[in-house]
């Protein structure tokens, strides 16, 4: 009898570690790949690059920078690799040059407590568990496609913000053929989030791990634009 409950408590159990082996994978995957991208608001480009590197104890760092004429920004990430995706432990953002900023949120893996450093001052707020960040809910979104059998129409995120917990949620809109800059045609899904007069558009390349090859952010009438480079 022991035994036959210890192997129904493993099969119940084996799904959550198979999708911890497959998130890794994927990640190991990504940190082989550096991406490059343009962006694009108002009439002004910038170089963008996007890249994961491991870190030691299961823990990964996602980095982007983005470099044009007057500013320079750079996003940094660290997360965990947990059986539901990654957690968020830390997240940075430095804006240099024109319009100067910057401010840490670091999240203790235990307590879920989100401590914001921002100007010399430190505050603190109360999150949740399987928080994501600005960069880290998009890779979420990407190791939720790649790892699931059967791959939801929706997905919603708790994202740890400078101000509190924010629920950023996706919906599927219609798999699309995009020409790349470069010439290439590629399949991708479009995922779509709206709140208010504020729309982020996604598209991932469905037979390249969903590896983003567009975002688009739009703002009432302010629209910024993110294009991969190439996909090889």
């Amino acid at each position: 009898m022991k035994y036959i409950l210890s192997l129904i408590l493993g099969c119940i159990a084996l799904p959550s570690y198979a999708d911890a082996v497959c998130y890794e994978t994927y990640l190991s995957k990504a940190a082989l790949a550096p991406l490059s991208y343009i962006a694009r608001y108002e009439g002004l480009s910038a170089e963008v690059t996007r890249e994961v590197n491991r870190l030691e104890k299961g823990q990964w760092k996602l980095d982007q920078q983005l470099k044009m004429m007057l500013v320079g920004i750079t996003e940094t990430s660290v997360v965990r690799n947990t059986n539901k995706g990654v957690e968020t432990l830390a997240y940075s953002f430095n804006q240099s040059g024109l319009g100067a900023r910057e401010y840490t949120i670091n999240v203790d893996p235990n307590t879920y407590l989100a401590q914001v450093y921002r100007k010399g001052q430190a505050s603190t707020y109360q999150g949740v568990s399987d928080m994501v960040d600005t960069q880290s809910h998009i890779l979420q979104l990407q190791l939720q496609l790649s790892c699931s059998a059967s791959p939801a129409n929706q997905y919603s995120f708790n994202l740890v913000k400078r101000g509190g917990v924010r629920e950023y949620t996706y919906n599927f809109v219609s798999n699309q053929t995009l020409k790349l800059d470069d010439g290439q045609e590629l399949e991708a899904q479009l995922w779509e989030r709206t709140k208010d007069d504020t729309v982020d558009r996604l598209w991932l390349a469905s037979k390249q791990d969903y590896r983003l090859v567009r975002f688009q952010h739009r703002e009432g009438d302010k629209v910024s634009e993110l294009r991969i480079r190439s996909t090889i």
